[in-house]
């Protein structure tokens, strides 16, 4: 390996890990560069080779792998019995597939784009159309012989507005399928809009620490697009994933745009604390729709430090609409202008428990005797001491936690390599030569005491173990495999 493809090996990750900071904060805060080292910036365009849609788009809750690179604006229909029309306006951020109005059996003709005709193709048996970055209205038209019973909506889609010969229906019926049904319309009786709002938050005292905001969104009325919050204060928090039912983003400032129609909806918010938790103050917007009083629920961390909550009066979670999983941990009610302050009694544990490690180890007798390839298995629990060096006669080639490779490094006072670990539960494989006496190799060679060692020995052709002393037992050897005699 050479020295430029060494150099692309270690700072692929490192790249990698700033682009992916950065495109998760993307859809919150406006678009800017990440920070990044001036070594690093001649490799910006290596790294980010094919990798336009990762930076472009928002990824989905919980799953990397799957990013969202569109958002639709309101579908306008006008239908009567012998056919009708549609419009709508997308937002693309990287070139992607939209679907269409309609299906296999109802399929839309003469559908353009920014007044271009398009071609159409089947996806899913659902029309679907190639768009490039940017802002783009489509258009197309149905034609029937009678007026269907519904109709096929995509599901990226939360507004509709549909007229039917002539006839506004304010309240179009769209189910959670994605149909809009077309008969047996209920208008006589007019809704008005209502909205409710129950906001709940779960504090995670970690480092850093983190709230999961918790919402539910009782929607009557027409379908509309509102905005909600600021849900929190940009200063302290940064959004981590947005889980949502229905259309949503998050804005500059903490607010929330969301496409509504009628239901019941529950959303997610994950967010990280900035800086050391003291003190959280629930601050009511003066403009922006957000209920006036708030449930905040508390998971302390005892083996991180112990607080005292002061402020808010506690009050009995089983008597709200909390989700039931936070049942067990205290809950608060907070009114406009209330806070929550964390007084720090403790940190830390200074009497952890010890820790309970045990070391399965193969070892490999290389075929000229001059050393040994090691691979060893570490597993258990880890509650002191967050770095695990190796002693300097055993040469130490990767380390791998969890299945993923960490960084070796030695420190400036010490003549041993080592890794720095962040899991109290450990799984850990490192792979190493030793290079010396084979008749002398370290039990462990690590810093550490363990549980409990075993070991395997393989041996190559021509090769036989006579005997091995300083161990509890070691079974097929030549001494041990006797009776034998020696003659002078």
């Amino acid at each position: 390996m050479g020295i430029a493809d060494h150099l692309k090996g270690s700072l692929n990750p490192l790249l990698l890990s700033l682009i992916f900071i950065f495109t998760i904060t993307y859809p919150c805060y406006a678009n800017k560069a990440p920070i990044i080292p001036e070594q690093l910036k001649p490799w910006v365009n290596w790294v980010l080779h094919d990798k336009q849609e990762q930076v472009s788009c928002i990824p989905e809750y919980n799953s990397a792998d799957i990013y969202h690179c569109s958002w639709p604006s309101t579908l306008k229909m006008k239908l009567t019995h012998t056919g009708g029309a549609f419009t709508q306006s997308w937002l693309i951020h990287y070139e992607t597939w939209v679907p269409l109005p309609g299906n296999h059996r109802l399929w839309p003709h003469d559908v353009e784009i920014d007044g271009n005709k398009i071609i159409l193709v089947e996806k899913n048996k659902t029309p679907h159309i190639q768009l490039s970055p940017g802002s783009h209205t489509i258009t197309g038209r149905f034609t029937w012989s009678s007026l269907p019973e519904n109709l096929q909506i995509p599901s990226q889609t939360g507004l509709v507005s549909l007229t039917v010969d002539n006839e506004l229906i304010e309240f179009p019926n769209l189910d959670a399928a994605g149909r809009l049904w077309l008969k047996k319309l209920r208008v006589e009786e007019k809704i008005e809009n209502r909205l409710k709002i129950e906001s709940f938050r779960l504090i995670e005292d970690s480092i850093p620490a983190n709230m999961l905001l918790y919402i539910t969104l009782d929607v009557a009325g027409s379908a509309r697009q509102i905005t909600l919050g600021p849900l929190y204060n940009p200063a302290q928090f940064t959004p981590v994933s947005l889980d949502s039912p229905l259309p949503a983003r998050l804005e500059q400032g903490g607010k929330m745009t969301m496409q509504v129609r009628p239901g019941r909806y529950n959303f997610r918010i994950n967010l990280r604390h900035e800086g050391p938790l003291n003190k959280l103050l629930f601050d009511l917007p003066d403009k922006g729709l957000w209920p006036r009083q708030e449930i905040w629920s508390f998971k302390a961390q005892p083996g991180l430090r112990l607080v005292e909550i002061k402020g808010a009066p506690s009050i009995d979670p089983l008597q709200t609409s909390m989700p039931k999983a936070w049942h067990n941990f205290p809950a608060y009610r907070l009114l406009p202008g209330e806070f929550i302050q964390f007084k720090e009694i403790k940190r830390g544990d200074p009497q952890p428990a010890p820790d309970q490690l045990t070391l399965n180890r193969r070892l490999w007798l290389r075929f000229d005797g001059t050393g040994y390839t090691i691979q060893d298995k570490i597993l258990g629990v880890k509650n002191t001491n967050w770095r695990l060096e190796v002693d300097p006669a055993i040469v130490l080639g990767r380390v791998a936690v969890d299945e993923k490779e960490l960084v070796i490094t030695q420190q400036t006072d010490s003549d041993k390599v080592g890794v720095e670990l962040r899991n109290g539960i450990l799984n850990l494989t490192a792979d190493s030569l030793f290079k010396g006496k084979i008749s002398s190799l370290p039990a462990t060679g690590w810093d550490h005491d363990f549980q409990k060692v075993q070991g395997q020995l393989f041996l190559p052709p021509g090769w036989k173990l006579l005997n091995a002393t300083g161990i509890d037992n070691i079974p097929r050897t030549w001494v041990n495999a006797g009776p034998f005699w020696i003659f002078s």
